[in-house]
């Protein structure tokens, strides 16, 4: 079995797309970026999201049982680091604009794409509950120029 932190250092070689998971419940708008977003499935169209229980979106998404995810463009490299944990929910999502969509699920308006879930099951593993939803809306924009997180770092792909 690999060590904890040769692991991590592996799997900073897996380039991901960089997305803000986000929802509302009562006025109270909550998110976080991650790269552990995955299609699961065409039909019916879903998504596999994993979030650490000690995120503080994590509760929110339980009490909601929706969210939003936008996948970042390169021009939108600043809500990584402003979703990253350096800031408080509220702070996260006054520093930058957010459309109210469906179900007043908060997302970006400048995303290369954005998929607007219904939580199906969910299941706990170690540290992380992962959360298989179905996508009820889909958007997405002409042009492609998506963030991708490698290495510890956001890069655009060209």
């Amino acid at each position: 079995m690999t060590d904890t932190e040769t692991f991590k250092i592996a799997m900073r070689r897996m380039a991901g797309a960089v997305c803000i998971v986000a929802t509302e419940v009562d006025g109270k708008r909550a998110g976080m970026a991650a790269t552990s977003v995955v299609s699961l499935s065409a039909d019916p169209p879903s998504l596999l999201v994993c979030v650490n229980r000690s995120a503080s979106v994590h509760p929110l998404l339980h009490a909601c049982g929706m969210f939003s995810v936008s996948v970042l463009s390169r021009a939108q490299q600043d809500l990584c680091a402003d979703f990253g944990g350096k800031y408080d929910q509220e702070e996260r999502f006054n520093r930058s604009r957010w459309l109210s969509g469906p179900f007043q699920l908060p997302h970006s308006p400048g995303a290369q794409a954005t998929f607007f879930c219904k939580i199906a099951t969910s299941s706990s593993f170690a540290t992380h509950t992962v959360f298989i939803a179905e996508v009820f809306e889909s958007r997405f924009v002409e042009q492609v120029d998506p963030l991708v997180y490698l290495n510890g770092q956001c890069r655009a792909l060209a």
